[in-house]
């Protein structure tokens, strides 16, 4: 078994020894770079010939050839131009104030939910349906732990609130027995 130090030694004897690869790879990189630059001041300085005269010339032309290629094209009217395929538009994120759909319900021992009445569940999951919740400023917890209204006026409210707030969400009123 080793011990802390043992283990904190080790890895920074691997740490040194990776620096030191490191190292050695750059001073390689160093004697290359001075060797190849020792082999060029050797070579005598280029002369400019005549064919690289004359290559120097075609490119010239090709570029002006370009550059009015590209001024003809900037000058094509855009209604001749093929339009691109029409982009999805994107609209700003819809803001919802939340309190316009804060209730007061009346203050009676089913708010703070009885053990039998109406619960409201989401639906995404048909097999194991989320129920809204009160506590925490209300929201979706898992089965079981919903809120229950004790009576089915409480619970029509607030699920006439909920599905304003989310009318594409599948929500529905279930009796809890």
């Amino acid at each position: 078994m080793k011990t802390k130090t043992e283990i904190e030694l080790e890895e920074r004897l691997k740490k040194l020894e990776e620096e030191q690869s490191r190292q050695e790879f750059e001073l390689r990189d160093l004697e290359e770079i001075t060797r190849l630059e020792n082999s060029l001041s050797e070579n005598e300085p280029l002369t400019v010939t005549q064919s690289a005269t004359a290559t120097h010339e075609k490119i010239g032309k090709d570029v002006e050839r370009l550059e009015h290629d590209l001024e003809t094209i900037n000058q094509v009217a855009l209604a001749e131009m093929p339009r691109p395929l029409a982009q999805k538009k994107t609209s700003d994120p819809f803001v919802f104030d939340d309190s316009a759909f804060t209730l007061e319900l009346p203050e009676t021992q089913e708010n703070k939910g009885a053990e039998t009445g109406y619960i409201i569940c989401l639906l995404f999951n048909q097999n194991k349906p989320t129920e809204w919740a009160e506590e925490g400023g209300g929201g979706w917890r898992e089965a079981g732990k919903g809120f229950c209204y004790a009576t089915i006026a409480q619970a029509k409210i607030r699920l006439d609130a909920l599905r304003a707030k989310w009318p594409d969400y599948p929500i529905e009123m279930r009796k809890r027995i």
